[in-house]
């Protein structure tokens, strides 16, 4: 899968499925540094992807402060070929004015044992 380098930062997408419902989700940037993946609650709220009283409340400490997200738990997702089912998703109030919709976290990107590749721009599985 290609890499989109834009303004320094490495953009990827990845397609998720919650109650039977999918979408495309771009502008993900590529974040070894993220520990869990996070997708922008705004871009899911019509598929029903939203907090309930069941989702775990996660506390994010990063670079810009503290953060809270709902984890919520999602049929699967798909990220080139690789497909992961049954697999807990943080969503958060994200500000996307940075045309920033989620970070792609280490999460996924152990569990697909993917390999990124800078020079070609390219990401794959092992």
């Amino acid at each position: 899968m290609k890499i989109a380098p834009i303004d320094g930062l490495l953009f990827v997408s990845m397609t998720i499925t919650f109650r039977g419902q999918s979408r495309l989700i771009d502008h993900l940037v590529l974040d070894t540094g993220a520990s869990h993946s996070v997708i922008s609650m705004e871009l899911v709220d019509d598929m029903g992807i939203y907090g309930d009283v069941d989702d775990e409340i996660v506390v994010m400490h990063g670079i810009g402060g503290v953060e809270r997200s709902i984890r919520k738990k999602i049929e699967s997702i798909e990220f080139g070929t690789f497909k992961l089912s049954e697999v807990k998703l943080d969503f958060v109030n994200f500000d996307s004015h940075f045309g920033i919709n989620g970070l792609l976290g280490a999460d996924i990107l152990t569990a697909g044992r993917f390999v990124i590749d800078l020079d070609a721009m390219e990401i794959y599985q092992k």
